[in-house]
């Protein structure tokens, strides 16, 4: 009665390998090269690697021996997360809305600014960009549909490394600078 509660079996249909664990085929490798864990389906996108449950699915990434830590990536329905499973926290979580939340596991930002959220809300928070000391580092505002032109930096935020100047710029063009004395600079003195 229980000749199949346990084994590694070969389906020459399909040629497909499973692995059965108390009765039940818990991973699977098709022809293809697809690995599914308590599923045999695969979307035709080319899945590779595939975990199904119906509380939540999860890969567990576990680094060991020096700076162990593990994480694990997840999906619970409404989102997916990466969790620290080392400190107990969760570090990003993508909503099913496309919303990003690092540091935090709920939308707090007001509805038409919650694309991406830093924080929770509690101590204090920031956002780095890290550029060459010749270059400058850009947060731009574009209203651009096919990727091209200057609607995709109609506004802008620009720090400049090379002078330590800090630009604004309104409909792509710099409107403002602030040099590295602290001196506003307007467009008729910006040189």
């Amino acid at each position: 009665a229980d000749g199949n509660i346990g084994m590694i079996g070969y389906y020459h249909t399909d040629d497909s390998m499973f692995f059965r664990v108390n009765d039940q085929t818990r991973v699977t490798i098709t022809a293809a090269g697809n690995v599914g864990v308590n599923t045999t389906t695969f979307a035709a996108n080319g899945t590779n690697f595939k975990v199904s449950d119906g509380t939540i699915s999860r890969l567990a990434l576990d680094k060991t021996g020096a700076n162990a830590r593990q994480f694990e990536i997840g999906n619970f329905g409404t989102g997916l997360n990466v969790y620290d499973v080392t400190a107990d926290e969760e570090r990003l979580r993508i909503t099913s809305a496309g919303n990003v939340l690092v540091g935090s596991t709920a939308v707090q930002a007001f509805p038409n600014m919650d694309d991406l959220q830093l924080g929770d809300g509690s101590g204090n928070r920031g956002m780095t960009i890290s550029s060459g000391t010749s270059n400058y580092g850009t947060i731009a505002f574009g209203d651009s549909t096919d990727g091209s032109g200057t609607d995709r930096y109609e506004g802008f935020v620009e720090y400049y490394h090379s002078d330590n100047s800090m630009r604004l710029g309104t409909l792509h063009t710099e409107r403002l600078r602030i040099t590295s004395a602290g001196d506003l600079q307007r467009p008729k003195s910006l040189s």
